[in-house]
């Protein structure tokens, strides 16, 4: 509260006393009504260092705006790149797991062929081994 506005209300309480004293209600009731409107100017004056203070913060925030905006995009484009670089790095690890299934796979089929291929051969040897027998048997057998 400002100097006058003291004054003001100490005149009011004044007028206030001093109608009470004599019985004049106007002169209480303008004392009451000065006590009212140096509160309310005071009030006014508060409000108005609130509003400025608000302005002044909004403003310092709106300055402020771009450097935060420019903090929170590099900060995104900092995990952005962390995160791709542990999915790269993943991706290359589950390659490299499925070439060595890839591989054991392969090696276990040549395996695989091989053992058919080397028990085909040993049945075309049995084949060749018993065809003469068996040519023979047919030869000697009795017509029907």
């Amino acid at each position: 509260m400002g100097v006058d506005d003291k004054f003001d209300e100490a005149v009011g309480k004044a007028k206030e006393a001093m109608g009470d004293v004599t019985g004049d209600e106007q002169l209480k009731g303008q004392g009451i009504f000065e006590q009212l409107a140096a509160k309310a100017k005071d009030l006014g004056e508060h409000i108005a260092d609130f509003a400025e203070d608000a302005i002044e913060k909004a403003k310092d925030l709106a300055e402020d705006l771009p450097e935060n905006a420019k903090h929170f995009a590099d900060e995104a484009m900092d995990k952005a790149k962390e995160f791709a670089a542990e999915a790269q790095e993943k991706a290359q690890g589950l390659i490299g797991d499925i070439k060595e299934k890839a591989d054991a796979a392969a090696g276990a089929a040549s395996d695989k062929a091989d053992d058919l291929a080397g028990s085909a051969a040993e049945k075309a040897d049995d084949v060749a081994d018993a065809a003469p027998g068996v040519a023979e048997d047919v030869k000697d057998a009795p017509e029907q």
